[in-house]
C-alpha cells in the first residue's frame, strides 16, 4: 500500500514522501497491520519532523500564519499542537498542591461561563470546566482524592456555588473571600444608590451632575486625575446627597480593613463598619452589610493565610488577549488545553 506523508518544505518548494508500507497479515490472531514507521506517528498523514517544526513556529505565529506558511491544512496544524498540549497539560500534575484560587471567566459573548482553578505557588492552571456552577469543578475534586492532595487554603468570590464545591470536597481547607469581590460589592450597592437618586431627581443640572459620574464614584482618591479636576467634581456630586456621601466614604472605610496590623484589629473594623451601615439605613448597604454577617469568617481569613484570586485575574487578562488575538475558538477543548499551557512553552494562537 503506497501512503503519502507531508513534510517540512525545501525552499519554496513543497515536500511530500511517498513510500510503499508493507501490510502484514496473521494467521493465528487473524489480524492485517501495516508495518511500524520510525519517522511518523499512526495514523498520522506527517512525518515527526513536520510536527517539530509547527511546535517550534507555534511560539510567535497564529495556527493560520503556519498553515500559510507551510502550506498545510489548518486542521492539521491545529491537530499537531492540540496532540501536544494533550501530552503535557491535560492532567497536571497535582502533588504538592496546597494553596489554590478558583474563578469564573466569560467564553464568547452572552452569558456562557467556563471555571478555572489556580496553583498559587507553581502558578499553574490545574483546571479549566465548563459553567460556574459546583459540578464544573466535579472532575478536579476527584483527580485531588485519587492523587491524595491534601488542599490547605482556597480563595474564591462569595459564589454559592464555590462555597458548595468547597466545602464539600475539601472540609479542612480555609476558605478565604477575595478582598476584590467584596469591595465590588458595595461598588455595586453605590451604583444602585446613585442610580436611584438620579431617576428620582427632576432637577436638570443636579442630573447633568449625576449622570457619567459612576466611574468617579468608585475611583480609588489615589486615583483620581487632579490636573482634570476630577477631585472637585467627585466633591460636588457627593453634596448632592447624603445618602450618596455616606456610601462613598463607607466604601472607603472598608478598603482599610485589609490593611490593619492584625486580625483583631480587622474584626473591630468590620463591626464598626457594619453598624455604621446600619445607622445609614441604606437598603442598598445594609445588603452588603447582611452578606458581611454571613461571610465574616471567609473574610478575615485573609490575615490567616494572605491568598487571592488576584493572580487568576492576571490569567483570565491573558485569556482575554488569547480570544482576541484568535477570535473565538471553534474547539472549545483545544481551547481549554491552551489555557492550561499558558505557563508552560507553547503559546500557539489560534487563528
Amino acid at each position: 500500500m503506497t501512503r503519502s506523508f507531508k513534510a517540512p518544505r525545501i525552499g519554496k518548494k513543497k515536500c511530500v514522501i511517498k513510500m510503499d508500507v508493507q501490510r502484514l497479515y496473521c494467521k493465528k490472531c487473524d489480524i492485517i497491520r501495516q508495518e511500524h514507521l520510525t519517522f511518523a506517528r499512526e495514523q498520522k498523514s506527517y512525518i515527526r519532523s513536520l510536527e517539530q517544526l509547527v511546535l517550534f513556529l507555534s511560539d510567535g505565529l497564529t495556527i493560520q500564519s503556519i498553515s500559510h506558511y507551510l502550506d498545510i491544512n489548518w486542521n492539521i496544524v491545529k491537530d499537531i499542537i492540540k496532540s501536544h498540549l494533550k501530552i503535557k497539560y491535560q492532567f497536571p500534575k497535582l502533588k504538592g498542591v496546597k494553596h489554590i484560587a478558583i474563578d469564573e471567566f466569560a467564553v464568547p459573548k452572552g452569558h456562557v461561563y467556563m471555571t478555572c482553578v489556580y496553583d498559587l505557588d507553581s502558578g499553574r492552571v490545574l483546571h479549566v470546566g465548563h459553567g460556574k456552577g459546583s459540578d464544573s469543578l466535579d472532575s478536579f475534586w476527584k483527580r485531588i482524592k485519587i492523587n491524595g492532595v491534601k488542599i490547605e487554603s482556597v480563595a474564591i468570590d462569595m459564589s454559592a456555588a464555590y462555597i458548595l464545591s468547597v466545602s464539600t470536597n475539601a472540609p479542612k481547607a480555609t476558605i478565604v473571600f477575595d478582598h476584590f469581590h467584596v469591595v465590588k460589592k458595595v461598588n455595586d450597592a453605590i451604583s444602585k444608590v446613585r442610580r436611584a437618586i438620579y431617576n428620582k431627581e427632576k432637577d436638570k443640572v443636579i442630573k447633568k451632575q449625576l449622570k457619567g459620574s459612576r466611574w468617579l464614584l468608585l475611583k480609588n482618591p489615589e486615583n483620581l486625575n487632579y490636573k482634570k479636576g476630577e477631585d472637585i467634581r467627585l466633591e460636588k456630586v457627593l453634596e448632592i446627597n447624603i445618602s450618596l456621601f455616606y456610601a462613598y466614604y463607607l466604601k472607603e472605610e472598608l478598603r482599610e480593613l485589609w490593611n490593619q496590623d492584625n486580625i483583631n484589629d480587622a474584626i473591630k473594623l468590620l463591626e464598626q463598619w457594619i453598624e455604621e451601615v446600619k445607622e445609614t439605613k441604606i437598603p442598598q448597604l445594609q445588603k452588603v452589610a447582611d452578606l458581611m454577617i454571613r461571610h465574616k469568617t471567609g473574610i478575615l481569613n485573609w490575615y490567616k493565610c494572605g491568598i487571592s484570586t488576584g493572580p487568576l485575574e492576571g490569567v483570565n487578562n491573558k485569556i482575554k488577549t488569547m480570544k482576541r488575538q484568535a477570535y473565538g475558538y471553534r474547539d472549545l477543548d483545544y481551547f481549554m488545553l491552551r489555557i492550561k499551557g499558558m505557563h508552560g512553552n507553547i503559546y500557539a494562537k489560534c487563528g
